[in-house]
C-alpha cells in the first residue's frame, strides 16, 4: 500500500455499538448540520476504501449547547452514489 497522506484524528471504536465511528468536533453552532454530516460521510467512505472499515459517523457541536448529529454506516453506504456523482 502507498503511505498514508492524511490522518483522521477521530476514528475510534465505539463499545456501545461494537463498531468504529468517525467524529468531527465543531466549536461553533451548527447552522447546516446536514452539510457537516455529509463531509464526515465522505471521510467514512474514504476510510472504508482504504482500510475496509464500515464506520458510523457523527458531528459533535460543542457550543452553544452540546448536540450530536449521527449517521450509521448502512445509511452512508446506501447514499454513496451522491459522492460518486460529485466525483464523476
Amino acid at each position: 500500500r502507498a503511505p498514508s497522506r492524511g490522518v483522521l484524528d477521530y476514528v475510534f471504536y465505539d463499545w456501545r455499538s461494537d463498531r468504529r465511528r468517525i467524529l468531527d468536533y465543531k466549536l461553533t453552532p451548527g447552522q447546516q448540520p446536514a452539510n457537516d454530516l455529509f463531509q464526515v460521510c465522505v471521510y467514512a467512505l474514504m476510510h472504508h476504501a482504504r482500510y475496509g472499515t464500515r464506520p458510523d459517523v457523527g458531528v459533535l457541536y460543542l457550543h452553544p449547547k452540546r448536540l450530536m448529529v449521527e449517521k450509521p454506516w448502512e445509511q452512508i453506504d446506501a447514499e454513496r452514489h451522491k459522492v460518486h456523482n460529485l466525483l464523476a
